[in-house]
C-alpha cells in the first residue's frame, strides 16, 4: 500500500470518528470542499502545510496520518476508547442542551475504571480564557464536586451550563471567568427543589483549530 492510499485510509477513519461531514471539515479548516474531497478520495496527496493543518485538526501528529501498522497508530490505539460527544452546552447564558452525537473523542482506556465520561462542545465566552468557545469538554459524570470545581451543570429542569462551582453555607454560585457575566446564585431550597443539578465535572479542555 502506498503513502496515498494509507493516507486515505486513515484520513476517512478520522472522519467517521467525528461524526461529521466533509462538508463541515472542510469548511472548519478552511479548506476548498474540493480540495478537500480530492484527498480522502486518494486522487490527490496533502502538502506538508496542509498535512500539518489536518494533524492539529485531529489532535495526531503527522507521521500518525501516515502510519500503515494498525496495531501501533493513534488513530486505532488499542489503550484508547471513544467517548461520544454532545452537541453543545452553554458557557454563556445557560442553553436547552440537546442529545445529539456531534463525534467521539478517545480517552485512556485506563479512565474506563474510573467511572462514566462524556464529551460536551462549549458554547459562548463566559468561562474565557480557561475554556473557549468550541472547546470539547470532557466531562466525569458525577453529582457532587468540590467547591472550585468547574462542571456541567442543569438550571430549571432542562436547561445546562458550564461554570466553576463555588459552595456557600446558603447555597451554591455558578461562576464565570470572564469577568463581563455575571454570576448566578442558587439557594440551598432551589437546590433541593432540583432547580440545579450537577450533572459531571470537566476534567479537560481539547481545543479544536
Amino acid at each position: 500500500m502506498n503513502t496515498r492510499e494509507i493516507f486515505k485510509k486513515n484520513i476517512n477513519k478520522l472522519i467517521l470518528r467525528t461524526g461529521k461531514q466533509r462538508t463541515d471539515i472542510a469548511g472548519e479548516l478552511d479548506i476548498p470542499l474540493t480540495t478537500f474531497v480530492s484527498w480522502t478520495n486518494g486522487v490527490k496527496y496533502p502538502r506538508a502545510e496542509a498535512m500539518s493543518k489536518l494533524a492539529n485538526y485531529f489532535s495526531l501528529t503527522t507521521s500518525d496520518l501516515l502510519k500503515d501498522d494498525e496495531e501501533s497508530t493513534t488513530i486505532l490505539d488499542k489503550d484508547s476508547y471513544e467517548t461520544p460527544v454532545f452537541k453543545s452546552v452553554s458557557c454563556g447564558n445557560p442553553t436547552e442542551q440537546t442529545d445529539d452525537v456531534i463525534g467521539y473523542e478517545l480517552l485512556p482506556e485506563s479512565l474506563r475504571k474510573k467511572g462514566e465520561y462524556f464529551g460536551v462542545r462549549a458554547k459562548g465566552d463566559s468561562m474565557f480564557p480557561k475554556i473557549e468557545d468550541g472547546d470539547i469538554l470532557i466531562v466525569h459524570k458525577q453529582k457532587n464536586v468540590n467547591s472550585g470545581d468547574i462542571a456541567i451543570v442543569k438550571v430549571n429542569g432542562d436547561e445546562s451550563t458550564c461554570k466553576k462551582i463555588i459552595i456557600r453555607d446558603d447555597g451554591v454560585t455558578l461562576q464565570p471567568l470572564n469577568g463581563s457575566y455575571e454570576a448566578l446564585f442558587y439557594t440551598k431550597e432551589q437546590i433541593s427543589k432540583k432547580n440545579v443539578e450537577i450533572l459531571g465535572k470537566v476534567v479537560e479542555s481539547r481545543k479544536k483549530f
